[in-house]
C-alpha cells in the first residue's frame, strides 16, 4: 500500500476521557473529526484511510484470540503468561491481548462516515460517496460480528461518539442473536443486485478491492449464523459468481516419487501472494507502529510465542495423499513437507530445531504461513467462501453437493457424476455451475476439489457417505476439518466451531474440540469449562477512567 493512502488529517486526531472510554483507541492515529459534512471523495477517502488503519490494528488480536481458543493453536515454553491465560480460558480484564477498546474505535469511525458523508452526491452520473457508505457499513457489521464472538455481547451504537462526557455504559448491550438481525436490517438494503458486481472506493488508481468486506460476505455469515441457509448458500454462491472465484488446480502441493515437487512458482504457499483467490484482508504497512503485523515474528523460531497443537499436526498427519491408484503416502501436504532448504516451509508448519547446534537436535513444529506474506492478515479466501457454502447446502439436505466441494469441486463434471440428481432438481438460484449454463460451464470448468491442495488426486479416493451415519452431521465434520487443513492459523478456527455448535445446539461440540489439544487431565477440566458458553469469551478490558 502507497504511503499516501493512510495518511490521516493532522486536524482528524481524537480521544476520548468518559467513565466508560469504550471508544477510545490506543492508536495514536483516530481519524473522527468534529460533524462535518464529507461531501468530497477525497474527504471520504481520508476518513475511509482512517477504518482501513484501525482494522490494521486489530489484525493480529484478531487473530491470536480466534485461533489461540481453538483447536489448532497452542502456547510454547515462551509464551507470556497472557497467552497462557487465553489458552486456558482464564483471561483476565487485564490481559494485554484484549482489544475491545481497538474494535469500538473503529465502530467510531464506520458510525462518523456513514453518518456524515454525503450519499447524494453525483460524479459522472453516479452517487460515488455511496460506495464509502457502503464499504464502512460491511466493515461495522463485520467488526461487530467478531467482538460478538470474541466478548459475547457488544454495545451496539450507529451513531458517532463525538462527546467526551457521553457514559457509553448507558449504550444498549446485545448477543450474537440480537444482533444479528440488527446488522442483517442495516446491511440488506445494501446487498447488490443478484449476479451484479459490488462497487467499492477505489484510491487513485490502485487496485484495492480485497482491502474491503464485501457486503455478500457478511450477510452470508449473518444468515449462517441466524441459520438461515437458504439465504447464505444464496449469498456465498453470488459472491463467487460475481468475483468469478475458482480454486484452481495450479496451487498445488505435489509428491512424485516421494520427492516433493515445485511446479514453477504456483505451489499451495502462492495462495498468500496477491493470488486472485484472496477475498478480503489487512494489508499492514510500517509507516505507523500500531500498523505492523507481528504475527510472522511471533511464530517465528526466534521468538516462538505460539505454535501448532498437536491436534492440528494429527489432522494433516492422519490424511492419506494420493499419487496414482497404487501409490500413495501419509500425510496431508498443506502441513508440512518433508523436504530440506527452501520447500521446508511450503506447508503450514515445519520442524525447526529452534537454532539449537547439538548433537540431539530437539525439532519442534513452527507455524510458517506468516512467512509468505508478513505484511498480510488474511480476512477471507475463496476456499472459505466455498466450504460456508458447503456448509449451508448440507444444512439444506444437498450432502453429496456440500462433498463436492472437497472432493471434485464444483463443476459440470462433478455436478454430473458425483451429486445426486435429486439434489439439483429443485429451483434454487445457487445450484448452477455450469451444468444448466454454458458460460457457466467455462468458468467453473477449472474449479477442483479443496482437498486436492495437498492430497493429490482425490478423484481416486472415496466420495461416498459412510452408511450407518447421520449423514448431516458425517458431512458437516468433514468440512470443519477440510478448514483446519486449508484455514488453519488463519484467524476463523474459534468463529467455525461456534457456529458448528449453534448449529447443533450443543456446546459440548465445542468443548470436545477444542480440549482434544489438551494433554489427559487438564483435557477433562477443559471440556468441562466450555460445556458452560459463558467461559468461551473474553471479559471487557479495564476501561481508563478520567
Amino acid at each position: 500500500m502507497k504511503k499516501y493512502l493512510i495518511i490521516i488529517f493532522l486536524g482528524i486526531l481524537f480521544t476520548l476521557n468518559s467513565c466508560h472510554d469504550f471508544f477510545e483507541s490506543d492508536s495514536t492515529n483516530v481519524s473522527i473529526t468534529k460533524g462535518d459534512t464529507i461531501g468530497t471523495e477525497r474527504e471520504a477517502l481520508y476518513a475511509m484511510s482512517g477504518i482501513l488503519q484501525h482494522l490494521q490494528v486489530i489484525g493480529d488480536n484478531w487473530v491470536i484470540a480466534n485461533e489461540l481458543r481453538g483447536d489448532l493453536l497452542a502456547v510454547t515454553h515462551n509464551s507470556s503468561q497472557d497467552l497462557w491465560d487465553i489458552y486456558n480460558f482464564e483471561v483476565e480484564p487485564t490481559n494485554s491481548y484484549l482489544n475491545d477498546r481497538e474494535f469500538y474505535a473503529l465502530v467510531n469511525d464506520c458510525n462518523y462516515l456513514i453518518k456524515y458523508v454525503d450519499t447524494t452526491k453525483i460524479v459522472q452520473d453516479e452517487k460515488i460517496l455511496k460506495r464509502y457508505m457502503s464499504a464502512a457499513k460491511s466493515i461495522r457489521a463485520w467488526a461487530y460480528m467478531q467482538m460478538a464472538m470474541i466478548y459475547g455481547q457488544v454495545y451496539y451504537s450507529t451513531e458517532p461518539i463525538l462527546d467526551a462526557t457521553q457514559d457509553m455504559s448507558k449504550l444498549p448491550k446485545i448477543s450474537m442473536d440480537v444482533l444479528v438481525d440488527f446488522l442483517l436490517d442495516d446491511l440488506s438494503p445494501l446487498k447488490p443486485v443478484d449476479n451484479t458486481i459490488e462497487h467499492f472506493p477505489g484510491y487513485f488508481g490502485e487496485n484495492t478491492e480485497d482491502y474491503f468486506i464485501p457486503i455478500r460476505l457478511v450477510l452470508g455469515d449473518l444468515y449462517l449464523w441466524k441459520k438461515d441457509y437458504y439465504n447464505a448458500a444464496l449469498m456465498y454462491y453470488q459472491l463467487i459468481l460475481t468475483k468469478r472465484l475458482v480454486l484452481s488446480s495450479s496451487f498445488q502441493n505435489k509428491w512424485k516419487d516421494n520427492q516433493f515437487l515445485e511446479y514453477g512458482t504456483l505451489t499451495w504457499r502462492q495462495l498468500f501472494l496477491n493470488s486472485g483467490e484472496v477475498v478480503s484482508k489487512i494489508r499492514h504497512t510500517d509507516d505507523y507502529a500500531e500498523s505492523v503485523t507481528i504475527l510472522s515474528k511471533i511464530f517465528s523460531p526466534e521468538y516462538y510465542w505460539l505454535a501448532p497443537s498437536l491436534t492440528a499436526i494429527s489432522n494433516w498427519e492422519s490424511q492419506t495423499y494420493v499419487e496414482t491408484a497404487t501409490r500413495t503416502t501419509a500425510g496431508d501436504l498443506r502441513g508440512r513437507i518433508n523436504s530440506s532448504g527452501p520447500n521446508k516451509n511450503a506447508g503450514s508448519y515445519y520442524s525447526d530445531n529452534l537454532g539449537s547446534s547439538t548433537i540431539e537436535e530437539i525439532l519442534y513444529p513452527v507455524v510458517s504461513k506468516y512467512e509468505f506474506n508478513n505484511n498480510t492478515t488474511y480476512l477471507c479466501r475463496a476456499s472459505q467462501i466455498y466450504l460456508k457454502y458447503a456448509e449451508a447446502v448440507n444444512r439444506l439436505g444437498k450432502h453429496y453437493l456440500a462433498l463436492a466441494v472437497l472432493k471434485k469441486g464444483l463443476n459440470r463434471e462433478s455436478l454430473t457424476s458425483l451429486v445426486s440428481q435429486s439434489e439439483l432438481a429443485g429451483n434454487e438460484p445457487f445450484l448452477d455451475f455450469g451444468q444448466n449454463t454454458p458460460y457457466l460451464a467455462d468458468l467453473f470448468s477449472a474449479n477442483k476439489g479443496i482437498q486436492e491442495r495437498g492430497c493429490g488426486n482425490v478423484g481416486l479416493l472415496s466420495t461416498s457417505i459412510p452408511t450407518g451415519v447421520d449423514t448431516l452431521i458425517w458431512v458437516e465434520d468433514q468440512i470443519i476439518m477440510e478448514a483446519a487443513l486449508e484455514n488453519a492459523f488463519e484467524g476463523n478456527r474459534f468463529a467455525d466451531l461456534m457456529r458448528v455448535a449453534n448449529h447443533r445446539d450443543d456446546p459440548l461440540y465445542l468443548a470436545k474440540m477444542v480440549a482434544s489439544k489438551f494433554p489427559p487431565g487438564q483435557k477433562e477440566a477443559i471440556e468441562q469449562k466450555l460445556s458452560d458458553k459463558e467461559n468461551w469469551f473474553f471479559p471487557e478490558s479495564e476501561m481508563k477512567n478520567q
